[in-house]
């Protein structure tokens, strides 16, 4: 009788031990629901820096993904480097992640258009018109009026 309570203690506490293994690494694994995948931060990257995510050309945005030193301070960069091109890759696409959820995809306006991204992380397709003229149809992803177009193009 001793064996087998001693046998069923060690085959609980094997269980529970595995149980809580399995959970812990479900929940270091798994991303957030609205993380953007890796590639896509190396699309965007290439589009704001050429994949340099160590540069500062002097124009007030730094790294690889162009971060404005407000923005790399208020969404907790400095814990990281001063600024954001000091900061390693890995660091700015986690401070990257913080600003997507609070700003979007509009925190890079020119580049995630360019790429189509939009709040569902997925590109867009232009409709079938050709590249230089994928504005000027209505109803068209990324539509601008034309007194826009000819006020800012």
């Amino acid at each position: 009788m001793f064996n087998a309570l001693r046998a069923a203690r060690r085959g609980v506490a094997l269980t529970l031990a595995l149980a809580g293994m399995v959970l812990g690494m479900l929940v270091f694994t798994s991303t957030p629901a609205n993380a953007a995948k890796d590639r896509t931060w190396q699309r965007l990257a290439k589009c704001e820096s050429g994949k340099r995510w160590h540069i500062n050309t002097g124009n007030g945005y730094h790294g690889g993904l162009q971060f404005s030193p407000g923005t790399w301070r208020a969404y907790g960069g400095r814990k990281y480097a001063r600024y954001a091109h000091k900061a390693k890759r890995r660091q700015q696409i986690a401070i990257a992640e913080k600003v997507l959820r609070g700003q979007g995809w509009g925190a890079w306006p020119s580049c995630s258009r360019k790429l189509g991204l939009t709040t569902k992380h997925k590109r867009e397709k232009w409709q079938g018109f050709a590249r230089s003229d994928r504005y000027a149809k209505k109803g068209a992803v990324g539509y601008y009026p034309r007194w826009w177009r000819k006020k800012f193009w």
